[in-house]
């Protein structure tokens, strides 16, 4: 083993780190798509920043490239996040997994 460092179950990390699960740190959630079926409905001249995997590019997000309504907000699971969130991309196609961003514009 390399001196400063230990072996644990997640791999080799610095000695004076510790091993949490990120529900225990911090607050998570998951995102949506609100149905595309209905884009008059969800998406057409809509106002609220959606980020979308895309969106993310391993740095601040300062704009986003499609915009929801209020009915998207409501009727739907979308959430409105605050500046400063972490975002770490789940879903989605080739090299997008992973991607993350901080979000750094206002939503509404």
């Amino acid at each position: 083993m390399i001196r400063g460092y230990k072996k644990t179950d997640v791999g080799v990390i610095p000695e004076d780190w510790s091993v949490s699960r990120l529900g225990a740190l911090a607050e998570t959630s998951f995102g949506t798509t609100p149905p595309r079926a209905l884009h008059d409905r969800y998406y057409r001249n809509g106002s609220v920043a959606w980020v979308k995997t895309m969106d993310l590019s391993n740095s601040d997000v300062l704009d986003t490239s499609e915009r929801v309504t209020d009915l998207a907000l409501r009727e739907t699971t979308l959430n409105l996040y605050p500046i400063g969130t972490v975002l770490i991309a789940m879903y989605g196609g080739f090299q997008q997994i992973g991607r993350t961003g901080l979000l750094d514009c206002q939503l509404r």
